[in-house]
């Protein structure tokens, strides 16, 4: 039982440079306004937006800088806590912080390749595209950070789940206090 608490521990440890940049245009949609411009500039494939207005240079931006504080503030508790130490699957001492830079931004990217999608197949925005709106950006960070690094298969499904879980959570939280206009 303990191996299963600290796999858990080792999941959610790696997922914050993922997770915590996904939340940021939400919680900064009222702010940054200049940097609110969309994506894809507004342009359209056969008559639907190639993202959606909802997808901008903010919520990049945004979400590449929070990655990579993220990853500072692991490294630093990495060096100075045995307790991060020994949770982490990452080196933190031998990796630069490009590595969070890298995690945040993709799991932008990770999100704007479903809405791509996600637009081509008709689903309207705020409508639930399950399970795509659960993983896409835990897939996009993963995937992005393992540039510089691979993580075990084990830690990457275990961070998908994880997302995908917190992902149902936060959006019911987030809709409630009202940072969200619908509940997905």
């Amino acid at each position: 039982m303990e191996q299963i608490g600290i796999f858990i521990l080792k999941a959610i440890w790696y997922f914050l440079p993922i997770g915590l940049p996904n939340m940021m245009p939400v919680i900064f949609k009222k702010w940054l306004k200049f940097l609110a411009f969309p994506v894809d500039f507004n342009k359209k494939i056969k008559g639907e937006y190639i993202f959606g207005p909802h997808k901008t240079y903010r919520g990049l931006i945004l979400a590449a800088l929070t990655g990579g504080l993220i990853f500072i503030i692991q490294k630093y508790a990495f060096v100075y806590s045995g307790f991060f130490h020994n949770i982490s699957v990452i080196n933190y001492s031998q990796e630069t912080v490009w590595l969070g830079v890298l995690f945040g931004f993709g799991a932008s990217l990770g999100d704007l390749v479903k809405s791509f999608f996600k637009r081509r197949f008709k689903v309207a925005p705020g409508h639930a595209w399950f399970p795509f709106d659960q993983i896409d950006y835990t897939l996009g960070g993963i995937a992005l950070g393992s540039i510089l690094f691979v993580p075990p298969v084990e830690i990457m499904l275990g961070v998908v789940f994880l997302g995908a879980c917190l992902h149902i959570l936060t959006n019911q939280i987030g809709f409630h206090l009202g940072f969200k206009e619908s509940i997905w």
